[in-house]
C-alpha cells in the first residue's frame, strides 16, 4: 500500500512538473508588430495587415531553402528587383527588425534590401542589407561580409560580419533598438554597435529588394521570406524564427 502511495505521489509530482515546464516555454507570435511580410511564394503579396503588394521586375520563381519549387525568387544580378511602394509604416524612428533568407551565387558587391534616404542620395540607405565590402587600403578586394547599414540624417552606420559561402542559404536578421544596432546570422547574435545621437530612418521612397537606388549593385541569387517588424525583436524571438 505504501509503495502504491509513493508511486502515486511521484506520478502527481511528475505531471505537475511537466505542465510547469510547458507553461514556462516562451510563446512567440510571429505576427505581432509585423508591418511587411513577403513570403515570395510565386507572387509578391504582402501577408501583413497592411497588404501592400510589391511590384517585381525580371525575377523568377525558384527553389526555397527547403528545396521546394516556386517558393522563393531568383535575381539575375543585372537589373532584376522587387519594389515595395513608399509606405509610411516602413519608415521608423527608434526601432525595427528586418528578417530574410538569402543565397548568393557570387562574391560581388550586392544590395539585398535598400530603403533610400532621398532622391539626391543614391548610395546611402536609410536602412539596408548588402553583401561585400571594399577596404580603403585595397580596392581590388571584395570581402565576404554581410552588412547591415542605416544612415539616419545622412550619417552612415554599419555592422559588417561573417565570411559567407556562395550557394548556401542564410537567415539574416537586423535590429535597431534606440541607440543600438544588432546583426544576427542564422538565428545567432553576430555583432552589435552603439550609435550616438538621435536615430530616425524615415524615408518616403520605395523599398527595393535585389538592387539599390543607383542600380549599380544588383543582387545575384535567391531571396525568400522577408519580414519587417516595427519593434526590435529579442534574441529569443530571432532564434525561434530561425527554427520555423
Amino acid at each position: 500500500m505504501k509503495t502504491k502511495f509513493l508511486i502515486s505521489c511521484f506520478a502527481i509530482i511528475f505531471t505537475f512538473s511537466s505542465c510547469s515546464i510547458e507553461e514556462d516555454e516562451p510563446q512567440f507570435d510571429l505576427t505581432e508588430s509585423l508591418v511587411a511580410h513577403y513570403p515570395l511564394d510565386g507572387n509578391t503579396d504582402d501577408l501583413s495587415p497592411y497588404k501592400v503588394t510589391a511590384k517585381r521586375k525580371g525575377v523568377r520563381s525558384t527553389f526555397d531553402r527547403y528545396g521546394n519549387a516556386d517558393l522563393a525568387y531568383k535575381f539575375d544580378g543585372v537589373n532584376d528587383h522587387i519594389r515595395v511602394p513608399a509606405s509610411e509604416h516602413l519608415s521608423f524612428t527608434n526601432e525595427f527588425t528586418i528578417n530574410l533568407w538569402l543565397k548568393t551565387d557570387t562574391t560581388n558587391l550586392q544590395q539585398v534590401l535598400y530603403k533610400n534616404i532621398s532622391d539626391t542620395s543614391k548610395n546611402r540607405a536609410a536602412y539596408g542589407i548588402s553583401i561585400g565590402y571594399v577596404p580603403f587600403e585595397d580596392e581590388e578586394v571584395v570581402t565576404k561580409d554581410i552588412i547591415f547599414s542605416i544612415a539616419p540624417y545622412g550619417i552612415m552606420h554599419e555592422l559588417r560580419k561573417f565570411n559567407y559561402e556562395k550557394d548556401r542559404w542564410y537567415m539574416i536578421t537586423c535590429t535597431l533598438k534606440d541607440d543600438t544596432m544588432y546583426l544576427y546570422i542564422n538565428g545567432k547574435p553576430a555583432l552589435m554597435k552603439y550609435i550616438k545621437g538621435e536615430i530616425s530612418t524615415s524615408s518616403t521612397l520605395p523599398l527595393l529588394i535585389g538592387n539599390d537606388g543607383s542600380g549599380e549593385f544588383p543582387f545575384k541569387g535567391s531571396i525568400d521570406d522577408i519580414r519587417i517588424y516595427n519593434k526590435a525583436k529579442s534574441t529569443e524571438f530571432v532564434s525561434h524564427l530561425y527554427e520555423q
